[in-house]
This record gives C-alpha cells, structure tokens and sequence, in this order.
C-alpha cells in the first residue's frame, strides 16, 4: 500500500466489525458479522437477496483480498473517488451536499475530507486554501456531523438548487434514546 493513500479513523469510531461475541451455549467466543460488511458481500459480491452472510468459517486473508479486489474491479465505475475534476459539473450548475458522520465505522472520515480537499486542489489550485476552499463551498458543501444522522439533507440541496439557499448546517433528528426525536 502506498503510503499517504489510507485513512485513519476517527477517536469514538466504535470498531462492530472487528468485535467478537462470547456464545454461552458452546462457551466460544465468536466473530460476530456486522451487517454492513456481511451485506456487502452477500448482496454485492455473491448477488444473493441476503441481509448478511451466514458465516465467516473458511474465510481467509486470501479470501477477505480476493473479496476486496472482486468489489473493486466489479463497481469501479460507481465507487471510484479519484476523479476530482468536477469542473463540468460545476459549470452545468451543479451543487454537492455531502456529509460523513465523525464516527463513522466503516469508512474513515478523512477519506472524505481528502476528496473535497482533492477537488478543491484540482480546481483551485492556483488560488490560496482560504479563496479555493470558498469558492468550491459556493457549489459542494462538506459537513462532518458529531452526532445524529442528517435527516433532511434532500430539503436542503433543492433549497439551494431552486431558492439559492445555500446551506450552513444540516438538521438532525435524534432517532433514539434519551433525546429521541430532539433536533440539533
């Protein structure tokens, strides 16, 4: 792996896909599957209608790299993200809202911050950080939630498409627990 490529995740990231479960009927700690990396292989990469797959026994390294590279060859074309001149979109009056929560954990976050530094550095390179960084905000807004799940990020971008309401946060509702349904 080439260096400066790979993304940490962020402090809080809770680790579900690593973690195993002690199973007190045999008195075996097992791998517990979580339903993000076991959908994705049973639905994308064995194309079955499954939630999740049943079983991780006889998965190998080999097998967890042969199921990466399978996903990676097979949804290039829609899961690549290092195509970072978006200056056709732009100038077709496109606008981005895109969000990556800070403890996401499946997906580090700065790999999202990278892109939109990526595309900033593509198209406004010649600029300083502080002018590049505001004009690519006039078209494609970054947010980084710490905490619930933006719920009415669709709203917000046909705001700003139909009413040039640009947005500066995103609402969130708290899905569950002691604050349910309060919006930050």
């Amino acid at each position: 792996m080439v260096a400066g490529l790979t993304s940490g995740y962020q402090y809080g990231a809770e680790m579900e896909e690593a973690e195993t479960v002690y199973d007190s009927s045999t008195g075996e700690l097992e791998v517990s599957i979580s339903f993000l990396g076991g959908e994705w292989v049973a639905r994308g990469l064995q194309l079955l209608e499954e939630d999740n797959i049943s079983s991780l026994e006889d998965v190998s390294y080999d097998t967890l790299r042969d199921w990466m590279l399978e996903g990676l060859h097979r949804y290039e074309g829609v899961l690549q993200t290092t195509w970072t001149d978006l200056s056709r979109f732009e100038a077709a009056g496109g606008k981005i809202i895109s969000y990556h929560g800070e403890q996401d954990p499946s997906i580090p976050t700065a790999s999202s911050v990278r892109f939109h530094e990526s595309v900033r550095s593509t198209l406004y390179g010649n600029e300083s950080f502080a002018k590049g960084t505001s004009s690519l905000n006039e078209w494609y807004r970054l947010f980084l939630p710490n905490g619930p799940f933006p719920q009415t990020s669709l709203g917000s971008l046909i705001d700003w498409v139909e009413k040039d309401d640009m947005p500066v946060t995103l609402n969130a509702t708290v899905m569950s627990g002691a604050y349910k349904y309060e919006q930050q």
